[in-house]
């Protein structure tokens, strides 16, 4: 054991006296060189003194098998091609389809027929809107020949591409009128196809309230020369009169359904209306003591009746529209007195100091 540390000292000394040597002689050596190279020769003979004294080691080297390399085979194994076999789907064969049997055409029987006529004009009111009146005429008949009841007269619109909303409201008064004038052609044209179906045989007469005698009812009859008389035709007539003054729009409203001489039914508005606002308007809008314009209507109509000694309370059915022309504006009068129609004209600056200041903007 001295003898080993005994070595090792005389191998640093001579070690120490090389590298002073070295250093002292040659200034121009590079000196980063002269270091490694002592260290070097340092270790090699402290190898050789401790080589002979201890057995070798070898080290035991595992074989390499990292988490990463496991991981990438997986990897590799799992993103390998497989090969998919595609099974082909088999081929629907189609299915035939069945021979349509034919039908017997049926044989053609007349229907009912609706026949229209319809003529549109135009009138210009204002700069924004225009009025737009229809002419028509329809009926309805079981053949040619056998009209059993008809519809005609005219109807109103109005169209606006910039007074929309005014010309809408006044549009809803104008059409509800007239869808009850067109109910009532429905309902006796109705009533009229259930009279002719029992006098000709085509329905039973016990689903009908009303009796028709069995004399009546023929055994057999020609649809197709079949005719009704027009005293039994229904006859349903609807119209309209309008008149316009700067911005009052006035509509007399009227229909009326009759048979022969007798008039079954009738009816009679008067729309008045703002043009520029599809506001209605009444007396109350217009005059400040309606009431005092109304008696002083009044009074002109028995003044103008020739009724003996009629009184007030025999005035009945009046109406009053405003119109106008070049230079002045009228309220057009009509009614009776007792069975006398009356109709006058007043003029309308006759009541100016009973106007309201809205009265005087849409009527002057």
């Amino acid at each position: 054991m001295n003898n080993k540390r005994l070595n090792q000292k005389k191998v640093k000394v001579m070690a120490m006296t090389i590298t002073s040597a070295i250093l002292f002689s040659a200034c121009a050596i590079d000196m980063d060189k002269v270091k490694e190279a002592t260290i070097d020769l340092g270790y090699d003979l402290q190898s050789a003194f401790t080589e002979d004294e201890s057995e070798p080691t070898v080290a035991e080297t595992e074989p390499v098998t990292t988490e990463e390399t496991v991981a990438e085979t997986e990897t590799i194994q799992e993103t390998a091609p497989v090969k998919e076999i595609v099974t082909p789907e088999p081929t629907e064969e189609p299915t035939p389809e069945p021979t349509p049997t034919e039908e017997p055409t049926p044989e053609p029987t007349l229907a009912p027929e609706r026949v229209d006529f319809s003529e549109l004009t135009e009138d210009q009111l204002t700069d924004d809107i225009t009025l737009y009146t229809e002419q028509f005429e329809e009926h309805y008949a079981i053949s040619v020949d056998t009209r059993v009841a008809d519809f005609s007269g005219n109807r109103l619109a109005l169209s606006s591409e910039k007074e929309i909303v005014s010309v809408t409201a006044v549009n809803l008064y104008l059409d509800g009128f007239y869808y009850e004038a067109e109910g009532m052609y429905l309902r006796y044209r109705n009533e009229g196809l259930a009279e002719t179906g029992i006098l000709t045989g085509m329905i039973p007469s016990e689903i009908v309230d009303e009796e028709i005698d069995e004399d009546e009812i023929p055994e057999e009859i020609d649809i197709d020369t079949y005719e009704i008389a027009d005293e039994d035709v229904y006859h349903v007539v609807v119209n309209y009169e309008y008149h316009v003054t700067n911005r009052l729009f006035t509509v007399n409203m009227s229909y009326e359904v009759t048979r022969g001489d007798e008039v079954i039914t009738s009816s009679e508005e008067v729309l008045t209306v703002d043009i520029y606002t599809g506001q209605t308007i009444t007396f109350d809008m217009l005059f400040k003591d309606p009431d005092a314009v109304l008696n002083s209507i009044n009074e002109e109509i028995l003044e103008k009746s020739e009724v003996n000694k009629a009184k007030t309370s025999d005035i009945h059915d009046v109406t009053m529209v405003f119109d106008s022309d070049n230079k002045n504006t009228y309220i057009i009068v009509s009614g009776y007195v007792k069975d006398e129609e009356i109709s006058l004209e007043i003029d309308i600056d006759d009541y100016k100091d009973l106007m309201t200041r809205y009265g005087r903007i849409v009527l002057f």
